[in-house]
């Protein structure tokens, strides 16, 4: 009784939240934060880290992180999706990828890379043989990779990890506005 109660709490809750999802073809994101941290200063520094607005509908981010120690092997990178909802809390994806991840996508990771893969010197696995630099990443190509996500209106975070050998050397903290 008890389980079917739940049930039928859980199929209503999963009913709304269906009919509460925002028309794909329609989504808009505006890049509204962009904060990026060196925990280790003795690993790194980021030289350029911001978001331009060129006109309402039009935004893009440039971030350039100069190295003090390469090569970097044994790499680990910890993206984390986030919703705001009194504070950020998970939403959907959490997941680590190692240095082999262009070898191994799987659907989301391969999303995240099309964002950076064409706009980064970023095109190989380990070892990181120069600085990390992403050069005008703009919103409207994420906006078209966003529209086969089931993504309500709303405020969104990524937040990147970067480690070596387990210990977070910096991270990046992206923040969008979804409507």
């Amino acid at each position: 009784m008890f389980l079917n109660t739940i049930n039928k709490y859980l199929f209503i809750i999963i009913f709304l939240t269906i009919l509460n999802v925002q028309h794909t073809n329609t989504l808009r994101l505006k890049l509204t934060q962009l904060k990026c941290n060196v925990t280790d200063k003795s690993f790194s520094k980021f030289q350029i880290c911001r978001i331009k607005a060129e006109s309402r509908s039009l935004q893009y981010l440039t971030i350039y992180i100069k190295f003090f120690q390469l090569p970097i092997e044994d790499i680990n990178v910890r993206f984390r999706f986030m919703k705001k909802a009194n504070g950020y809390k998970p939403f959907l994806y959490d997941f680590i990828a190692k240095c082999d991840f262009l070898k191994r996508l799987n659907p989301v990771v391969k999303m995240v890379w099309g964002w950076f893969k064409g706009v980064s010197n970023l095109n190989h696995s380990c070892p990181l043989t120069e600085d990390f630099e992403i050069k005008r990443l703009e919103n409207q190509f994420m906006e078209e990779q966003l529209r086969s996500l089931p993504l309500m209106n709303g405020d969104y975070a990524l937040i990147v990890n970067f480690g070596v050998k387990n210990s977070t050397k910096f991270n990046i903290e992206f923040y969008v506005t979804i409507f």
